[in-house]
């Protein structure tokens, strides 16, 4: 059976995964973007002693030959799950993926704005964790990407980072707002839209106090708050990037806000950023970020360094 599992809440995913292969005493076999695909013909092969083998695959299909899977897999006995953030709907081969009756299709999507709270609730439970009704506020919007959707990985590495804090608390008490704020970077001051004015606009100057505002708001060294701003930046020319081709492709903007799972606000900033950028500008920007991404990481790049390669023409 072929099981596909959409949306970004990667958290709901693995705690489904994890049901089935108890339900169904099942060894998962998991492949993601680093591995070798096997052979499809050789999924469920029978094992003399053990579990049933299931197989996962995250991000990979792209490169799955879904004709072939479905064609030995579609009634077979072995369970095969798709790991994807989305699927373009306005192809033909996702269509039919999707409306064909023996595939499972499961969407796991992370909550809204009105859910963030309950599920946030949910989680402090299972940690066994007490937050203070505005400790809990706090934490709830600082999880909150710039994109405006809510990152569930970061909330889990947050609330690891929290509970293992609150072990040192005497009597069990809920950690409050001082000790939260303290723990947890909120991006909510922050405009990441600001220095893409800097960027489009080669204002140097501004672009270094922002990244020394920056670099205080995330509590971390000038390195640190570089790498988190390249990958900031990654993501908004990234935005502009998919608008501006939906665009030429006369894709009608409440198709772009289906696709993306933006709001209606989001998408009339990046239409309106659109208009300081050249296809070709923003290409080259999206090279330069995925090099310097790669040298911070690796290499002895100074941050302001990082900052003259963004900023050259």
């Amino acid at each position: 059976m072929i099981t596909i599992l959409l949306n970004n809440n990667i958290i709901e995913k693995k705690l489904f995964l994890e049901g089935e292969i108890k339900v169904q005493k099942l060894d998962l076999n998991k492949f993601s973007l680093d591995s070798d695909i096997p052979n499809l013909q050789d999924l469920g092969t029978a094992m003399l002693f053990g579990n049933k083998q299931a197989y996962a695959f995250d991000g990979l299909i792209s490169k799955l030959d879904l004709s072939k899977l479905l064609e030995l897999h579609q009634d077979s006995e072995t369970q095969i799950y798709i790991l994807e953030g989305s699927l373009d709907k306005r192809k033909k081969e996702n269509k039919e993926l999707l409306s064909n009756k023996k595939i499972r299709v499961l969407e796991f999507p992370s909550p809204t704005e009105n859910e963030i709270m309950p599920w946030l609730e949910k989680r402090l439970v299972i940690y066994g964790l007490k937050l203070e009704p505005q400790a809990g506020q706090y934490l709830a919007e600082a999880v909150i990407t710039v994109s405006g959707s809510f990152d569930v990985l970061r909330l889990e590495s947050e609330l690891q980072k929290l509970s293992s804090f609150a072990i040192s608390l005497p009597d069990k008490r809920a950690v409050n707002l001082e000790e939260v704020t303290s723990l947890v970077f909120s991006p909510s001051n922050i405009d990441i839209w600001e220095v893409l004015d800097y960027v489009a606009s080669s204002n140097k100057p501004q672009a270094l106090k922002f990244l020394d505002k920056y670099q205080l708001s995330q509590q971390t060294d000038g390195k640190g708050a570089a790498i988190s701003l390249v990958a900031l930046l990654s993501e908004q020319f990234r935005s502009l990037l998919l608008v501006k081709t939906a665009i030429s492709e006369g894709i009608p903007e409440q198709q772009i806000l289906e696709d993306t799972g933006w709001k209606p606000g989001r998408l009339f900033v990046v239409k309106k950023k659109l208009n300081n950028f050249t296809d070709k500008q923003i290409k080259v920007m999206l090279q330069k970020l995925e090099s310097l991404d790669k040298e911070l990481k690796t290499g002895n790049l100074p941050y302001e360094s990082a900052l003259a390669v963004i900023f050259a023409q």
